[in-house]
């Protein structure tokens, strides 16, 4: 046989001869955590669902908050320079630790409003100038760590989320994050909530490992950024 070669023009012949099928970018996903989706865990995921619209907390978009977060050192900086040929080590300067990390966390709800997101640094105390040009957009807050905790966690849903909320009913879609997981602070904070304003608020918690799979707002969609 002549031209048995696997090359770019044979590549193309085959997807113009077959145009119901395209060159995809494939989506990582984790073998382990796929076969522990199973049937059983499906059909209770489903049920609790159906619990929550039998209940009245899925009958409007308004009624449907989901946030999740995301983290990043700020030390992973890719610029491309012009630089002399042999250099092998180019230098980019930046303030802070090399090591400090950010988490981003948004916010949103199903009818399309979208909340100040919280940008979590690592440090002792807060730095004015980490809120510049944001325009009052930015919720502010500082660990030790620069990952998501419960205080923090739960602190923002109090001061940012609660008072966002108009239906007597909601649900907030999150993950199985251990500061979102047995919060006994955000627990005290919903039931605070409903005293105040006689507004209940459902925490769902989605399937451990079918997040990307099953969240309404998934931010590892965003830049690229990796997840926890």
């Amino acid at each position: 046989m002549q031209s048995t070669t696997f090359n770019d023009a044979f590549f193309n012949r085959f997807i113009s001869r077959h145009p119901d099928v395209s060159l995809r970018i494939t989506h990582a996903s984790n073998r382990k955590k796929d076969r522990e989706w199973t049937t059983e865990l499906c059909e209770e995921y489903i049920s609790r669902l159906r619990s929550l619209f039998d209940r009245g907390f899925l009958e409007r978009p308004e009624q449907v908050w989901n946030l999740d977060e995301t983290a990043f050192d700020t030390s992973e900086m890719y610029d491309r320079v012009v630089a002399r040929e042999g250099v092998n080590q180019i230098p980019s300067q930046f303030d802070g630790n090399e090591k400090e990390c950010v988490t981003i966390l948004p916010c949103g709800n199903a009818a399309g409003v979208q909340l100040k997101f919280m940008a979590l640094y690592a440090g002792k105390v807060h730095v004015q100038s980490r809120l510049d040009d944001t325009f009052g957009l930015c919720y502010h807050a500082v660990n030790s760590s620069g990952y998501m905790d419960t205080v923090h966690f739960a602190n923002y849903i109090r001061k940012e989320v609660f008072p966002a909320i108009n239906e007597l009913k909601s649900v907030i879609f999150l993950d199985g994050h251990y500061s979102h997981v047995n919060n006994l602070r955000l627990i005290r904070y919903c039931k605070q909530f409903f005293e105040e304003s006689g507004k209940q608020v459902e925490i769902f918690c989605l399937p451990s490992g079918q997040t990307s799979h099953l969240q309404p707002f998934d931010v590892s969609a965003f830049g690229g950024v990796k997840k926890k």
